[in-house]
C-alpha cells in the first residue's frame, strides 16, 4: 500500500486522468517510457525553477501550473538542432501544460510497470561500483550513488523505480557504457532527487516531488518534478538526443558546452576510397586514389576500402626486348630467347 501512496497523490494533483496501455516487455529490456509532448523539454516544474549560476540547457524549459523561473538572466541555451528556449510564458503556457498532461502520464506509465523487475536491496541501495544492464529496477526505498561511479552497459532501455529519493554524492558519475543512451534511461522518483557538486548524472529523472541540482552538475537527459520545484546552480543540461541512424555518426564537443549531435557519414566519391572506417563517434574518412607515374603500371585493382597499387616497369637489360604481353604484364626477353618464344607460338598457331 505504502508504494502506491505517491501514486494517488499524483492523481490527485493531476486535472486529467491519463489511461494506460499495457505493453508486453521484450526479454530483459522493457520499452521505452513515452514522454509524448514532454519529450522536448529539459526542465519542466510544477510551482518554479530557480537558478543562481550560469546555466546551459538544451532543450525548453517551463513552469506549469506556475509561472516563477528566477535566475532566468543566467540561463544559455544550446544552439540548434536541439529545442531550447524558455516554454511557459502567458503566450506559450499551453505548451507547458500539455506537455505537463504528458508528464503525469508517463509517470503513471514508469511507476506501474512490474514484468521482469528485478529488486534491488537492501531498502537504502548504493549503485556506486556497480554495472547494470538495460532492464527495470526497483527498491522499495532509495537509490544513491555513493562509493563510486555507477556504469549503465548495453543497447536497450533502463528504469528505475524507487519509493523515496534518488540521490547522488559529490563527483560521482553515471557513466554510459557499450552503446547504452541518456534518451533509453529513465528515473522515477517516489519523492525529491538531489545531485550534490560535480557529479555527473543520464538519463530522465521524473521526481514526484522536487529537484536540486547543486553547483557544476552535469546532466545529460531530463529534470522533471511533478509536484515541486527544481533548483539549479550553475549546471549543464544537455540534451539526450535519440540513437544516430546507420548513415550517421555522433558528435560530441568538448566542454563548456557538451552538446551532441548526429552527423551525416561522407560518401567517397569514384576518384576516391575509404581509407578509415566509421564507427560510433567518427566520421569515414576517403582518401583520393593513387595516379601512377610514368614509368609504372596498375598492378592491383582498387576497391572501396583500398587504393590502387602501382609498380614499375621491367627495365630491359642490354640484347633483351620488352614484349608487352597485356598492360599489366610487361615481360623482358633475351633475343635468343624471344626468338624461341615466337616459334613456339607460331607452332602452336599452325597446330591449330
Amino acid at each position: 500500500m505504502l508504494w502506491l501512496t505517491p501514486i494517488v497523490l499524483l492523481l490527485a494533483s493531476s486535472s486529467t486522468c491519463a489511461s494506460l496501455v499495457s505493453r508486453k516487455l521484450q526479454d530483459a529490456s522493457p520499452m521505452a517510457v513515452n514522454l509524448g509532448r514532454a519529450t522536448n523539454f529539459s526542465v519542466l516544474a510544477y510551482a518554479t525553477v530557480t537558478n543562481s549560476g550560469y546555466t546551459l540547457v538544451g532543450g525548453h524549459i517551463g513552469v506549469c501550473p506556475g509561472s516563477e523561473i528566477t535566475g532566468e538572466g543566467l540561463i544559455f541555451y544550446f544552439p540548434e538542432p536541439t529545442p531550447n528556449g524558455r516554454i511557459g510564458t502567458e503566450e506559450s503556457s499551453a505548451a507547458a501544460a500539455a506537455a505537463k498532461h504528458d508528464l503525469t502520464a508517463a509517470y503513471l506509465d514508469a511507476s506501474l510497470r512490474v514484468e521482469n523487475v528485478k529488486s534491488l536491496m537492501p531498502a537504502v541501495y548504493d549503485m556506486g561500483g556497480r554495472t547494470f544492464t538495460p532492464g527495470l529496477y526497483k527498491t522499495t526505498s532509495s537509490l544513491e550513488v555513493l562509493t563510486g561511479n555507477v556504469y549503465l552497459s548495453g543497447t536497450g532501455v533502463f528504469i528505475f523505480q524507487m519509493e523515496s529519493t534518488l540521490v547522488v554524492h559529490t563527483t560521482m558519475k553515471m557513466v554510459l557504457l557499450d552503446g547504452a543512451l541518456a534518451s533509453n534511461v529513465f528515473w522515477r522518483v517516489g519523492t525529491s532527487a538531489t545531485f550534490n557538486a560535480g557529479s555527473e548524472v543520464v538519463g530522465t529523472v521524473m521526481a514526484l516531488a522536487s529537484i536540486s541540482v547543486l553547483t557544476g552538475v552535469t546532466i545529460t537527459g531530463r529534470l522533471f518534478a511533478l509536484n515541486g520545484a527544481i533548483t539549479l546552480m550553475g549546471d549543464v543540461i544537455a540534451f539526450p538526443l535519440p540513437a544516430c541512424l546507420p548513415t550517421e555518426y555522433e558528435l560530441i564537443r568538448a566542454a563548456p558546452t557538451y552538446d551532441r549531435f548526429c552527423m551525416a557519414l561522407a560518401t567517397c566519391s569514384a576518384n576516391e576510397y575509404e581509407s578509415v572506417a566509421p564507427n560510433a563517434n567518427t566520421n569515414r574518412v576517403c582518401s583520393a586514389l593513387t595516379d601512377c607515374p610514368p614509368g609504372s603500371f596498375q598492378s592491383v585493382a582498387p576497391d572501396a576500402n583500398t587504393s590502387q597499387v602501382c609498380s614499375d616497369w621491367l627495365n630491359t637489360r642490354p640484347a633483351e626486348h620488352q614484349i608487352l604481353i597485356s598492360p599489366q604484364n610487361p615481360v623482358s626477353f633475351h633475343s635468343l630467347m624471344l626468338a624461341d618464344w615466337l616459334n613456339t607460338r607460331l607452332d602452336n598457331l599452325y597446330r591449330v
